[in-house]
């Protein structure tokens, strides 16, 4: 049988209630005498226009409650028996009329059975009757205080052990909690329960008490049972939220987000309005992620989520995809400056650092752009333009926004292309590896090579590195590419022992990510000793951004990397941190300073000065200098008399083949003097 619609369940629900109310009151109306048919007609009748004067809706909005006016009618007139039954009638109608869950309505029903009860044994044990109730004196009102203390203390202590038992908690803490936390609308809702009570306890005659007493465990079996129903509710609601929102920062989640874009995406078609979704990534995320802990990385995405919530709009969206991403749905925009708007105050909200764990950590965002248009008929259409956009900005820089066109898809279709033949190129080695000389300044003999990647596409021609080793680090292949690169080194480095009069050393670049590999030492070892090199043939570069990222890790692998002969160059050196403190306790040999400091060698008396630092620094530490993207014979020449070891960049030779290498080590001594002149 299906399920009922939930407004079919209410009605059931209150022609239910309305048939057992109305069997009450039959019931009521055949035990009484004739005399006191016409006073019960005349509150009923009353009843029925007091609450055709306020219609439901208001009735249920001001808390006004018609169980309340049901049951007075009831407690006033007839015997306990018949009150009770037409006030419990009362109370569940009234909440169901009120759309109130069932669990609710059962647990306040129990409530109200547990203190009608418990007044009425009071008041039955006392020889209460009606005339008392009617021609109330001193004694009877103390009475009427009494049974409504009784009420209430029972009713808190019943519930509050039920609570307890229930949730494995301690029952004293949950007497302490219903004392200490009972606001003003608690505190008005048990009155109104007490007053229920006592009314409907005023009309329970002296031979009515064993009954009442008997009500109590049912109101309290009633009311355990209507907390197991609040529990599994409770539990089915926080599963639903936790489907739906992500749970470290409570922002909706993909699911929910795709939701509301679906529904976003068929209002703006019905009414014409612009409507866009902003792609968020953040800028050096993972910088602060590996140097502070991923704690405080968590900390960070909370506190990016709550200020990107604070400056969007009451009907706005902000979602969190995963990682450091998030999103932003815009629905009912005015134009489409409104979604540049935002943008702008997305940038202006991130702009002041976050205070994490007694440090200060600031974060910018790239951010992509894509408004709603004919193509997108799925939410997950919008969803990928925007990242495509947000892509485009990421290459702009960081901190930038870019706003999605169609050309951006096709610049897509070609990456993903690229991606697809560079794994192919991968798995078939169809790559390359060109050598770079390295030359020692003051004797101009090669001395070392570095290994650098080439891809001669078979329909594109040559890709430059910097285009397909961004897409390997995208499409996470710059692992294998890295593997794949030291394992060709260390065969030709085996092959120039056997050929050459004397070792050539090969120099390696390790990505950050390479670096980071569990098995690193283990599968250098493992090449260095199938390829037969000798201790320091091989070279290791690494860059300080790869080292800082978790420097204590990176101490212990430099070491143990070492410990196998190799040697450690620091790369691109004055480009990242750049830090004395953490320089000295980098097991390192060589430092590599970077090329931006050596174009401005010759006219540049900053530039100049920067090098003769790095020089002093470096022989202090005992390292060996290299100069990256030497280019003229005036570099070369200024780093002479500076004292630098060793020169690499194209005054002494573009990357190229292995045999070309061996002709230069056969042929050519690169000219470092005065009159110096290029190699080949």
């Amino acid at each position: 049988m299906a399920p009922l619609r939930p407004a079919a369940q209410t009605l059931l629900a209150a022609m239910t209630l309305a048939a057992i109310a109305a069997v009450g009151v039959a019931l009521a109306w055949a035990g009484l005498p004739t005399s006191d048919r016409l006073p019960l007609t005349l509150v009923l009748a009353g009843g029925v226009t007091l609450a055709s004067l306020f219609p439901l809706p208001f009735v249920a909005r001001t808390k006004l409650y018609l169980d309340t006016a049901i049951l007075l009618a009831a407690v006033l007139l007839l015997e306990p028996a018949a009150a009770l039954l037409v006030a419990a009638s009362g109370v569940l109608l009234g909440e169901a009329l009120r759309r109130q869950p069932w669990d609710q309505t059962v647990f306040n029903g129990a409530q109200a059975t547990l203190q009608a009860a418990t007044g009425s044994a009071v008041l039955a044990a006392a020889g209460w009757r009606v005339d008392h109730f009617v021609f109330a004196g001193p004694q009877p009102l103390l009475l009427a205080l009494v049974a409504a203390a009784a009420m209430w203390l029972v009713n808190t202590f019943t519930t509050a052990t039920i609570v307890g038992l229930q949730e494995g908690a301690p029952v004293l803490a949950f007497w302490a909690e219903s004392f200490n936390q009972l606001n003003h609308a608690e505190a008005a809702a048990e009155l109104v329960q007490v007053a229920i009570g006592i009314l409907a306890a005023a009309l329970a005659h002296a031979e009515g008490w064993l009954a009442a007493l008997l009500l109590l465990p049912t109101g309290a079996l009633y009311q355990a049972l209507a907390h197991h129903m609040l529990r599994r509710r409770a539990a089915e609601a926080r599963l639903l939220h936790q489907a739906y929102h992500d749970p470290l920062t409570e922002l909706p989640n993909r699911a929910l987000f795709l939701d509301r874009l679906t529904q976003a995406l068929a209002r703006a078609s019905r009414r014409g309005e612009p409507l866009a979704i902003l792609f968020l990534d953040l800028d050096r995320f993972k910088l602060v992620n590996d140097s502070l802990g991923h704690a405080v990385g968590d900390r960070l995405l909370i506190a990016v989520g709550e200020r990107l919530r604070d400056c969007v709009r009451p009907g706005d969206t902000v979602a969190r995809l995963g990682g450091d991403e998030f999103t932003i749905l815009l629905d009912g925009l005015a134009d489409r400056t409104e979604a540049e708007a935002m943008v702008a105050a997305v940038a202006s909200a991130l702009e002041t650092p976050f205070a994490l764990a007694g440090r200060e950590a600031a974060v910018t965002a790239s951010i992509g752009v894509a408004f709603a248009g004919e193509e997108h008929g799925r939410p997950e259409d919008l969803l990928r333009d925007a990242d495509v956009a947000l892509y485009r900005a990421k290459q702009r820089g960081k901190a930038c926004h870019a706003i999605f066109e169609g050309s951006m898809r096709s610049g897509l279709r070609e990456r993903v292309a690229l991606e697809a033949d560079l794994r192919r190129a991968l798995d078939g080695r169809a790559l390359t590896l060109a050598y770079q000389p390295i030359v020692a300044l003051a004797t101009g003999h090669l001395v070392t090579v570095e290994a650098l990647a080439r891809w001669d596409h078979p329909e594109r021609g040559p890709i430059p590195p910097s285009e397909f080793i961004a897409v390997a680090e995208d499409a996470g292949l710059i692992g294998a590419l890295g593997r794949w690169a030291l394992e060709e080194a260390c065969v030709q480095g085996r092959a120039w022992v056997e050929r050459l009069p004397e070792p050539l050393a090969v120099s390696v670049n390790l990505s950050a990510r390479q670096f980071q590999e569990p098995g690193l030492v283990e599968a250098v070892a493992g090449l260095v000793q199938m390829a037969g090199l000798t201790p320091g043939q091989l070279q290791l570069e690494i860059t300080e951004s790869a080292v800082m990222s978790d420097l204590e890790a990176a101490v212990r692998t430099l070491r143990q990397l070492k410990g196998l002969g190799t040697r450690i160059a620091l790369d691109d050196f004055g480009t990242g941190y750049s830090s004395l403190s953490y320089l000295r306790r980098l097991p390192i040999d060589v430092l590599k300073i970077d090329r931006s400091f050596i174009g401005g060698l010759e006219r540049d008396a900053g530039d100049a000065a920067i090098v003769e630092a790095m020089l002093a620094v470096a022989r202090a530490m005992g390292l060996t200098v290299v100069a990256e993207g030497v280019e003229t014979a005036g570099q070369v020449a200024r780093l002479r008399e500076l004292g630098c070891d060793l020169g690499q960049g194209f005054y002494f030779g573009a990357p190229q083949p292995a045999a070309a290498i061996e002709t230069l080590l056969t042929k050519v001594t690169f000219a470092v003097g005065a009159r110096a002149r290029p190699a080949g």
